[in-house]
């Protein structure tokens, strides 16, 4: 037996013909997206071949998402009058064949601990039974994927992929069949083997979607920040500057730090030549000391179990924001935007806005959550409440003074002002 590519024809058989009974219905795409991916290499399609009837006689098919070297089994499936033949396990075999350049082969099966009654959790579980006597393992990794609970297993050889980046693999293949924007909605990543089995809670009508700052907010980044800064105090010759300090210069962009920490009377050119200076090492060294607040993950883990959307947004460099957050925040958060060419800076809503488009809700949807002044006016102008935090740049005092009225001390009580907002409403 072999295993042959499709052609356009046979796949738009195959998926009408099959897979449209052979697959519940949340579970199928739209032949359109399939057949657009396989046009732009991202979707193969394969029929097995080779039956005890006929060498050319078709007797299964598997439809593959592509990424680079990574692949996701999307459908996988023999031919209802071909079935206890073993061609299940000789398909798999020769798939194992066919992708001996790949990284990785996932495959998505239906976790029987989530399983209505009795009869459909001995179903599923023989199923994951079947591919694990067929050289699939158990990743760990657990996903709601268009609201079908699944077991994430590996074909083939074991990786040893930690769940954070096999959570990061997974997203990341989905990306190229599901609109960015679509992701927070269809792909949500479950409690793992070990934890707890409940399925998220969704919250209720009303603000179901969270925006945070990053730098105050939910990555302590000051004593990076402060030793890039003075670094390049030394090095243009000023006198640098103390810890408490920047606690009041930053939170509206590394410019507006850099002017409040030069001499009175810096020419405009000299912070020119300066930028590049603390670009240069504050890549370096961004992540030396830098590190979520206590009490951050634990936040966000509660609102994902909860059914919230999240998000970040700031005003750093687009590409240092989506590295912080792929580093830090990647099990919890999918959208991340900084400052880039085309979109204002915070206090416009335009990062916000963005998100909000990205995550597909409204601002009347949404909280922000932040620490400074430059984050409360930002929630004014999106047209969304504030929720400002303490443990950031401000203190209490300076912060009524411009406006904020709702306050979080710890982590943990955004959770609990999120509920009073929404039951408010």
């Amino acid at each position: 037996m072999k295993l042959e590519q499709m052609t356009k024809e046979e796949i738009t058989a195959i998926y009408h013909e099959r897979l449209t009974s052979d697959f519940i219905k949340d579970e199928i795409k739209p032949l359109g997206v399939i057949l657009k991916a396989v046009e732009r290499g991202t979707y193969q399609c394969l029929k097995l071949c080779g039956t005890d009837e006929s060498a050319d006689k078709a007797a299964g098919y598997v439809f593959l998402v592509r990424q680079g070297r990574d692949y996701l089994v999307d459908y996988l499936a023999v031919f209802r009058e071909c079935r206890d033949r073993g061609y299940g396990s000789e398909m798999l075999r020769l798939l194992r064949e066919y992708l001996t350049e790949a990284r990785l082969v996932i495959l998505e099966v239906e976790d029987p601990a989530y399983a209505a009654d009795q009869s459909q959790r001995e179903i599923q579980s023989r199923r994951i039974g079947f591919y694990k006597r067929n050289a699939c393992r158990d990743t760990g990794l657990r996903v709601r994927c268009f609201g079908v609970p699944f077991q994430v297993l590996e074909l083939g050889e074991n990786r040893d992929l930690t769940e954070a980046q096999l959570w990061k693999v997974y997203r990341g293949i989905y990306s190229v069949v599901v609109p960015r924007w679509m992701l927070g909605f269809v792909l949500r990543k479950l409690p793992g083997a070990e934890g707890d089995r409940d399925l998220p809670k969704q919250p209720g009508p009303g603000r179901n979607t969270v925006v945070f700052d990053m730098d105050g907010t939910v990555l302590n980044t000051l004593d990076d920040l402060t030793d890039s800064v003075n670094y390049v105090l030394d090095r243009f010759g000023m006198p640098t500057r103390t810890r408490e300090d920047y606690r009041r210069f930053f939170g509206n962009g590394i410019r507006h730090a850099l002017e409040c920490a030069v001499p009175e009377g810096t020419p405009d050119s000299a912070i020119e030549e300066m930028l590049p200076v603390f670009k240069e090492h504050y890549d370096r060294h961004c992540l030396d000391k830098t590190g979520p607040y206590e009490g951050i993950l634990d936040l966000m883990k509660t609102l994902a179990e909860r059914g919230y959307r999240m998000a970040i947004v700031s005003n750093k460099i687009d590409s240092a924001v989506k590295e912080l957050n792929d580093r830090f925040f990647s099990d919890y958060i999918s959208v991340a935007i900084g400052e880039k060419p085309g979109i204002r800076r915070k206090p416009a809503p335009d990062t916000v806005l963005a998100a909000l488009e990205e995550l597909g809700v409204s601002p009347e949807e949404a909280v922000y959550v932040g620490d400074s002044e430059v984050d409360f006016r930002t929630a004014v102008n999106s047209g969304m409440p504030c929720i400002t935090v303490l443990w950031g740049f401000r203190d209490k005092d300076y912060l009524e003074d411009i406006g904020a009225s709702i306050f979080a001390e710890t982590p943990g009580e955004v959770a609990d002002v999120l509920e009073t907002i929404n039951q408010s409403l």
